[in-house]
C-alpha cells in the first residue's frame, strides 16, 4: 500500500502537499481549571478562515492542527475551515501533558488509551467520520510523571498498530531524551518520532547535536516568538545543524496557541510568518534553496505520511 496524509477532509497523496506547518493551532476551547488565560480560547471560525487564507496566499499548503481530546477539538470546524480556504489540515489524537490533562487520561488504563487513539486513527474521533493523523504525547517541565509515561507508551502502541507518527510536547525543552527512551522502547522508530519545542529554551549546539544524534526529528516550532528566542539564533542554529548533517531532521511552525499570536484577532505573527518573513532571513543568511525546502516541505511531508497498517 503506498503512503498517505490523513487529513480532515480525507486521506491524500503526499505529494499533493506543498508547505506545512507542523504544529499549530486553530479552534480551541480549553477548559479554564487548566488554562485560566483565556487568550488561548480560538472559538472563532470566521478568525480562523482569515489566519488561514493569508498562510495560502503566501503559498501555504497544510497545516497540523494540535488540539486533542480535552483541550476543545473541534474537527468539524477544521473540516470547515479546510473547505473555506483549500488548505489541507490534520488533526491530531493523544493528550498534551499532565496540567491540562482530561481526566479520561488519568482514569484510562493503557490498553483503554492505546483502544482511544487507534479508534480515533482509524474510525474517527468524537463521534464522526474525521480521523486523526497522527498522535501526541508529552511531558511535564523537567518530569515525567506516572500518567505521562503511561500516555506516551499507549501513543506508541497505538501508532505501532496503526502506522502514523507521533509528535511531543517538551516543557521549555526539558526530557526530551526521556521521550525518545519511553518511545523507542516500545519498539517505534526514531524516524517516526517528533521532539516539539526545541527553540525555546534549548537553542544550543550541543544538546541539539545529542538529539539529532539519535535520529528523531525535532522542530523549531516557536519561530517568531521573539520572547523566548531571536529569530537570529534559531537562523544560526538551524544552520549549524544544516553544515553537521542534520537539516532532513528538522521542522518549522509557529504554534500559534494564542489569540495573541493570530493577526485576526490584533495579534502577532499570525501564519504567514514563516514564509513572509523568517524564509527571506534563510535566505539572507545563506540558507539554500534546496535546505529550505527541505524544512519547509520534504521534511514535514515524510515525517507525517505513513502506510496505513
Amino acid at each position: 500500500m503506498s503512503k498517505i496524509i490523513r487529513t480532515v477532509l480525507g486521506d491524500i497523496d503526499p505529494n499533493e502537499v506543498g508547505v506545512i506547518l507542523p504544529h499549530e493551532h486553530l479552534i480551541a476551547f480549553p477548559p479554564v481549571r487548566v488554562r485560566p488565560d483565556l487568550d488561548y480560547r480560538l472559538p472563532s471560525v470566521e478568525n480562523a478562515i482569515k489566519e488561514v487564507s493569508d498562510y495560502h496566499d503566501a503559498g501555504g499548503s497544510m497545516i497540523c492542527e494540535m488540539a486533542t481530546h480535552g483541550y476543545g477539538r473541534d474537527v468539524s470546524a477544521l473540516q470547515e475551515i479546510s473547505r473555506a480556504t483549500g488548505v489541507h489540515i490534520l488533526s491530531t489524537t493523544g493528550f498534551v501533558f499532565e496540567s491540562i490533562y482530561p481526566n479520561l487520561a488519568f482514569n484510562a488504563t493503557e490498553e483503554e488509551l492505546v483502544e482511544l487513539f487507534v479508534r480515533d486513527i482509524t474510525q474517527g474521533m468524537d463521534g464522526s467520520d474525521v480521523k486523526a493523523g497522527w498522535v501526541k504525547c508529552g511531558s511535564s517541565y523537567e518530569k515525567v510523571t506516572g500518567t505521562e509515561k503511561k500516555v506516551i507508551r499507549a501513543a506508541a502502541k497505538a501508532a505501532l498498530r496503526t502506522g502514523v507518527s507521533i509528535t511531543t510536547h517538551t516543557s521549555k525543552g526539558s526530557m526530551v531524551f526521556a521521550q525518545v527512551e519511553l518511545l523507542t522502547a516500545e519498539g517505534l522508530s526514531p524516524s517516526r518520532i517528533n521532539i516539539g519545542h526545541l527553540d525555546r529554551y534549548t537553542l544550543q549546539p550541543g544538546y541539539l547535536f545529542k538529539l539529532a544524534r539519535t535520529g528523531v526529528y525535532f522542530a523549531f516550532d516557536n519561530v517568531g516568538k521573539l520572547k523566548y528566542a531571536p529569530d537570529s539564533l534559531r537562523i544560526e542554529m538551524l544552520k549549524m545543524l544544516i553544515a553537521e548533517g542534520f537539516g532532513k531532521q528538522i521542522l518549522l511552525s509557529t504554534d500559534s496557541g494564542r489569540q495573541s499570536y493570530f493577526k485576526s484577532y490584533g495579534g502577532w505573527p499570525g501564519f504567514a510568518y514563516v514564509l513572509n518573513t523568517f524564509i527571506p532571513m534563510m535566505q539572507a543568511a545563506g540558507i539554500s534553496e534546496e535546505d529550505i525546502h527541505a524544512l519547509t516541505v520534504t521534511n514535514p511531508r515524510n515525517f507525517i505520511a505513513f502506510e496505513p497498517i
